[in-house]
This record gives C-alpha cells, structure tokens and sequence, in this order.
C-alpha cells in the first residue's frame, strides 16, 4: 500500500517501505495468564494495545518476569520503539516506547535503522495517514491489519536530517502539551487532596485531637475545625457539623438535549452522554466553570469539569448559576466518582438524573463560610489548569495544522534549521 505524499514534494524524498527503514519489525507475546507466578513481582513492563495513546509509553499496568519472557513470544524492546495496534478496538492506535519495556502480540513494534529513519518522524508518518491505515484492517466484528501487511507500507522520506528537523517540530509541540497535561494533574491532585483533608479525613480535628499543631491554616480557618467528633450515618465528623446530602445544599440542572443534525457548527464543546464531546456547536447554554454529570449510556455518571463555555445537552450539571462553589462540588463529586456510577438505573439504556445526585452523601459545617474559603482557596489552582488547557488547545491545532503538510514534503524546514 503507497501512501502519497504532496505532489510538490523535493526531489530529494525517497520512496521506502516500513520492512525497508526498520532494523527490527516484530510483534509481542502474552504469557500464559495459568501460570500467575509469570506477572507477580515481575520487573519488566508489558504494554497492551489500550495503553498506546498517541504518545510516549512510560507507564504499564502490568509487568512480567525473565520466566514470562523466555516461555512466550514476549521480547525486550528498546526505548523508542513505535507501537502500533494492530487489532480490535484500538487499531491504529500508536505509542512510542519511553523505555525498556515488551508488548502484546496485538502490537506491530518497529525500530527504524539509526540514519535512515528517525523514529519520531516514522511515528508521525503513521499518525497522519492513520484513517487509511485503519481502512486496510480486515475481518469483521474484529479488524485486523497483519504484520506482512504493515511492512508493506510504502512512504515517502526525506533525508533523515530533514526528518529530525520536521520531527523535532512536531516533538517539541507535543513535549509541551504532555508537560501541560502532566502539571494540570499535579495542581488537580493537590487539590484533591486538600478536600479529602478537610471534608473526608477532617485532618485538622483529628490532629487537635491528638494534640499535634496544625501547619497552613490560619487561625480563622482552624476554628471551623473542633477538637471533638461526633458519630453520625458518615461516620466521625468534626462535632458542630451535620451530615447532609448534595441535595439539601444545591440543585443540580439537566441539560437541554441537542442532536448533531440540530447543532450549528461551531467551537462549543456539546456535553453528553460520552467522556468526550462528540460534536461542537455555534453557542453555548452554560458558561464556564460548570461541573457535568453524564446522564446515560454507558458512561452514565462520569464527572468533568470545563472550563469554557459549553452546550449541556445529555447531562446534568453545576454551574456558577447554581452555586459559587462549583470547584468544591466537583472534587466532591469526583471522590463519589465510582458511588455515582453504581447509581444507574435502567438495563438497555442506563441513566442518571439530577434528582439520584442529590442522594448523595457530605459532611459539611452548619454555614457555608467553610466552603468558600476552601473554594478561595482551591481556585488559583484550577485557574492554571484551565490556562494550561487553553495554552495545550492552542498547541494542538498548530500541530495538526502542520502535521500534514511537514509530512507530506508540502512545507518545507529551512535548511538552517536542519543539524549537519
């Protein structure tokens, strides 16, 4: 299969298959999952094809022993092997090995020849032609793309100078992404811990209790917190708080239901039932910060927060309008996160309305002042996530806009960009 490139490419592109630029094309393994002694304290990371995620792999669910690796077809790959999926549900999807580490048998790992291929600049060829790529899998409930197939594949390459250069680009932009995503994470996880601290654990009660000083609060914010609890349906809370429900404190809304053949295309996130937006329309009927709750399907229940303006369709949501606190509902609501799941209702087509949230369970102190200073507190944080997004948004679409036209030979790098 040939995949084109721009018809004004340089001359200096040269045609090769991927068997052609790769010293080694091989697939994984999985040890026999009857012999469990093959994954306990194993030292070696193992990627199945739903941990390839369209960038660098340093993370595994799993890991395997030497045992494992000498009786299956598993094999030690070296970093910067490009992973692509070969079959099922994640065909097409790639990866790019962070470490050492084997794979699958459901994984095509490719390792391009130092000087003939740079292994970004392979990664991005596969990525860009990704749609077709998937169009050659065959076979029905499962689509397959074959290991002979994928050697096949015929693409275009400039010299490898220029493929560092056109990759360094496309890196660089995708390195800053990640490092967004990464530090988006930390902020959210201090926050996360800083409820579970005062609304889940009451740390500052129960160091007063044991006699301890409390470091970081101001003496305004320690008085909320007494030096005795109480045993309540939540367990000990902080005594002089009571143990209430989401419902009694706010009222969460349902979204007006829009279908894609009735939205306006435009750049406003439309929530629904997925984790993700599946269409986008030209105005929104929230604005930003809101909290959503999907409300059915299969994903009935799964808690994000934007922060931008968005058309609640498919879902419930706290916003602004409801309530000042919009921060604060949603780390609680994320630590009910699985609690909230186990709530749908119905077999063909799960649900979740907002009158099931207001079930919900939460200690808090008889006067909200609590609450908004944590919310004061919490929100610098989700300030910088929200730019940190915005930042990564930008980022995104710079490259994909150059993604098929660095690849393709369409724009060119200048030449005193290229190392010697």
């Amino acid at each position: 299969m040939k995949f084109s490139s721009s018809a004004n490419r340089p001359n200096s592109w040269q045609e090769m298959t991927i068997a052609e630029v790769c010293r080694i094309f091989t697939s994984g393994g999985t040890p026999s999952r009857k012999k469990p002694e093959y994954f306990e304290n194993g030292t070696i990371p193992w990627v199945k094809t739903k941990e390839l995620n369209d960038g660098v792999v340093v993370d595994v669910e799993e890991y395997i022993t030497q045992d494992a690796l000498k009786n299956s077809s598993a094999k030690i790959l070296p970093k910067n092997t490009v992973l692509l999926a070969m079959y099922g549900a994640t065909v097409g999807k790639l990866g790019v090995l962070g470490i050492e580490a084997s794979c699958n048998q459901a994984c095509a790992a490719m390792v391009p020849t130092e000087g003939v291929a740079d292994y970004r600049f392979l990664y991005y060829l596969l990525l860009n032609h990704r749609e077709k790529i998937v169009g050659q899998a065959t076979g029905g409930a499962q689509q397959n793309l074959s290991g002979e197939l994928i050697k096949g594949f015929t693409f275009d390459f400039p010299t490898f100078e220029e493929q560092k250069a056109i990759a360094d680009v496309l890196w660089n932009l995708d390195a800053k992404i990640a490092s967004n995503v990464a530090t988006s994470k930390m902020l959210e996880d201090m926050t996360q811990a800083m409820f579970r601290a005062w609304f889940v654990d009451f740390d500052p009660s129960r160091r007063k209790l044991e006699g301890q000083p409390l470091v970081g609060l101001d003496d305004e914010t320690a008085d909320f917190f007494p030096s005795s609890m109480i045993q309540t349906e939540l367990g000990l809370i902080p005594e002089g708080w009571k143990a209430s429900t989401l419902g009694e404190l706010i009222t969460p809304k349902k979204g007006k239901t829009i279908t894609k053949a009735t939205s306006q295309t435009g750049n406003v996130p439309v929530v629904g039932g997925g984790l993700n937006p599946a269409y986008f329309h030209d105005t929104s009927n929230v604005s930003e910060p809101v909290v959503t709750i999907s409300a059915s399907g299969a994903n009935a229940g799964f808690v994000r927060l934007y922060q931008q303006d968005i058309w609640a369709s498919d879902c419930s949501f706290i916003s602004r309008e409801i309530t000042e606190n919009v921060f604060f509902w949603y780390l609680f609501l994320m630590k009910n996160q699985e609690q909230i799941y186990g709530m749908q209702q119905g077999a063909a087509q799960p649900h979740i309305y907002p009158s099931d949230l207001m079930r919900l369970k939460v200690a808090v102190p008889k006067n909200d002042q609590l609450i908004s200073k944590f919310e004061l507190a919490v929100t610098p944080f989700f300030n910088q996530i929200g730019a940190l997004k915005r930042q990564s948004d930008t980022l995104l679409s710079l490259r994909d806009f150059l993604l098929p036209r660095l690849i393709s030979g369409e724009l060119e790098i200048p030449k005193e960009m290229m190392s010697s």
